[in-house]
């Protein structure tokens, strides 16, 4: 008898069979999650048609917008120039931008607009699959995701050329890691939320304050996290750490002074502690030319204050009720320069100074300045206020100040239509989000829910830190509807058990 062939193909059958066992595995998967993968399907065509058609991404390239584009226009023509100002802002969405310019061509504005596009719905996807592993209920996150495939303010934000939406994909996507790591205790999800993490922090360096928090909460309760190893947060820790330190030394070689990733942080610490709403640098030795920086949010809560001088929730500047001299802070002065160029609607709202306007180790004294000033109970009222304004008291920018080109009709403005999704989020889902802080007191009750809370705490602690605002919030919205879903199922289900309860009795 012939002996079989070790080296002769495998039998046809037997693969044929293999092929059709995997397509089946594929169509049963496909059909267990097909509202899911419905609604991600259309979050693509509303973000498609939104970013190339009613509000083409490059029709809206002006101020911040123009700056993204502006400094990507940089990279490519003169990558290894050095200039301190290059730092001022964060650097991984002008990369982002510039990789899109030199593969798809500097003026492809239509090829951006996909890009956000499939970024937005990554969003929206992301969600879907981290309420899908919170819940087994079939219908708690297509709703989630259909709430946010509608959800005007996300859709309105990726027709702009802002970091927002890439900020938010890598944030919803760390975040579904770190559940499935929870669950699953996959290397390959450690290692992918560490390239995550790194990444977004390059776009907004508020992603360390979402890993501080959930470090923080894994160390007060690391029994409910079993699969969640120090093994496991070495591998997300080292690509972080060589984004930082690739990031440190970047600011090292423009400023030749120590940073993280950009120098803007000290300057929305000043804005924080000062409470005031415009800070001029003024030209000197150093700077040669005048910058202003004014936070949208301010600006409108300065308006606000103005007409109702008795509000609880106003701007209240700390040099509005001390204006003395600081002697080591070269041209300090207080609506002075800033008044004759802007309305002062209140005391002490604009401040200037002689010297560059990223230059940290100023602004940070600047601010515990501040700090001495007002005392701390003034300071725990500014981060009130600010997390307040994560809702209320500003409209989101860019559509606040209704660019043009405008919708047809009035009704429809960009300004209208954010001042009602405005209102809608506070009304809708403000509240239960805020409800769902409660889980964090039970981390053994349900770890996947805590994490999720974690990344809501996040968008508070930088706002009570820093300054908060609608378009501040955007990039968390997805976990503040996801949570407000699923505080609705948990009154659901309460109701339900509370009728048959009932109807036992």
């Amino acid at each position: 008898m012939a002996e079989p062939d070790p080296g002769a193909r495998p039998n046809a059958a037997a693969s044929n069979d293999s092929r059709a066992a995997r397509r089946a595995r594929l169509l049963a998967w496909a059909h267990r999650h097909r509202w899911i993968l419905a609604v991600g399907v259309a979050a693509l065509l509303v973000r498609l048609h939104w970013n190339l058609v009613v509000h083409p991404i490059g029709d809206y390239l002006y101020s911040d917008m123009s700056g993204y584009n502006r400094r990507a226009n940089g990279v490519l023509s003169a990558p290894f120039a050095t200039h301190e100002y290059t730092v001022f802002f964060p650097y991984g969405t002008t990369w982002m931008v510039a990789a899109l310019k030199l593969v798809f061509g500097g003026d492809n504005y239509p090829a951006f607009a996909v890009w956000y596009a499939l970024l937005g719905s990554l969003v929206v996807w992301n969600t879907m699959w981290i309420v899908h592993r919170i819940t087994p209920r079939v219908w708690v996150a297509p709703l989630a995701g259909g709430l946010l495939t509608v959800y005007y303010p996300l859709i309105s934000i990726g027709g702009y050329l802002l970091s927002e939406i890439p900020f938010a994909a890598c944030l919803t996507s760390a975040a579904f890691l770190l559940i499935r790591l929870h669950d699953e205790g996959r290397k390959s999800d450690a290692w992918a939320i560490g390239v995550l993490v790194g990444i977004g922090t390059a776009i907004r360096p508020q992603m360390l304050m979402s890993v501080g928090l959930v470090g923080i909460y894994w160390l007060i309760a690391r029994k409910a996290f079993p699969k969640i190893t120090w093994a496991m947060l070495g591998r997300v820790a080292l690509p972080l750490i060589i984004v930082l330190i690739g990031s440190s030394a970047r600011v090292y070689r423009h400023t030749g002074e120590v940073g993280l990733v950009s120098t803007n942080g000290a300057i929305n610490q000043v804005f924080g502690r000062c409470h005031n709403k415009g800070i001029y640098a003024r030209p000197n030795a150093r700077s040669p030319s005048t910058i202003r920086f004014a936070p949208p949010p301010l600006i409108q809560l300065e308006a606000h204050s103005a007409l109702n001088p008795d509000a609880w929730i106003r701007l209240d500047p700390v040099f509005g009720a001390d204006d003395s001299p600081i002697e080591w802070l070269e041209g300090f002065a207080v609506d002075e320069f800033g008044c004759t160029r802007r309305t002062c609607r209140l005391p002490g709202g604009e401040i200037e100074y002689r010297g560059y306007i990223g230059d940290q180790k100023l602004q940070r004294r600047l601010a515990a300045e501040c700090v001495r000033r007002s005392g701390m109970a003034k300071q725990l009222y500014f981060g009130f206020v600010h997390m307040v304004q994560l809702w209320g008291y500003n409209s989101m920018w860019p559509d606040q100040a209704d660019p043009k080109p405008k919708p047809d009709s009035p009704m429809q403005s960009w300004r209208a239509l954010a001042e009602f999704w405005r209102r809608l989020n506070m009304i809708l889902f403000a509240l239960p989000a805020l409800i769902s802080l409660l889980w964090l007191a039970r981390p053994h009750a349900d770890p996947r829910r805590a994490l999720l809370v974690l990344q809501f705490a996040a968008v508070l602690a930088v706002a009570a830190m820093y300054i908060g605002g609608v378009r501040f919030r955007l990039p968390y919205d997805p976990f503040i509807i996801a949570l407000a879903v699923l505080v609705l199922e948990a009154a659901v289900l309460r109701g339900r058990s509370w009728r048959e309860r009932r109807r036992v009795a």
